[in-house]
């Protein structure tokens, strides 16, 4: 028992004006004293959080999408264009390309952003909030460690990496992808 207490107060000293680095490190403190038992519930919880942030993620992409008119759906193990980084691809808004470059680059953007913004507002609300959390110490490891996992992913979707990030489609591929479809849907044209 003493050692749900050292990790309690551990939790309660994170929730103090402190930079990302302190709350981890709070964060590491409470998981090695708490107790086998807490550290296990709190993994499920910290796991049940972040699919959460996965869905919220992914439905974000569809509420931008369906604002502008645009129809998609949840697809699930979906390649991202050329990506062979299965990880990438457990789950994804998918959108007709035709509709989609029809609304425009700006609006497209607008979509394509607004699940890395949902994904990081859920992420710093896990991290911070987590860790002021009421009840048991697994509540609060679970919700705080989600948060701590996430922040670098968010970061990571926010970068122009070219394996299919959302960072790498706000950035660059959008105008690619719009002029060769327009050129096609050109050459279509010329040839009915």
């Amino acid at each position: 028992m003493p050692q749900a207490s050292c990790a309690e107060r551990h939790l309660s000293d994170a929730t103090e004006n402190k930079t990302m680095f302190e709350h981890y490190r709070s964060i590491n403190a409470a998981f090695t004293l708490a107790s086998a038992g807490t550290v296990l519930v709190a993994l499920g919880v910290a796991f049940l959080c972040s699919t959460a942030i996965t869905l919220m993620h992914e439905f974000a992409h569809l509420a931008a999408a369906r604002s502008f008119g645009l129809r998609g759906r949840l697809a699930f193990f979906a390649l991202r264009g050329k990506s062979k980084v299965w990880f990438f691809g457990i789950m994804a808004a998918n959108f007709d390309d035709a509709e989609s470059f029809a609304i425009g680059a700006a609006r497209l953007r607008v979509v394509i952003a607004a699940g890395p913004v949902c994904h990081t507002a859920l992420t710093v609300l896990c991290l911070y909030m987590g860790l002021s959390l009421q009840g048991p110490a697994w509540l609060s490891l679970g919700v705080s460690l989600a948060g701590a996992i996430y922040a670098p992913i968010s970061l990571l979707n926010f970068m122009p990496l070219p394996f299919g990030t959302d960072g790498w489609r706000l950035l660059w591929p959008i105008t690619d992808e719009m002029r060769a479809a327009s050129q096609a849907a050109r050459a279509e044209g010329k040839a009915q």
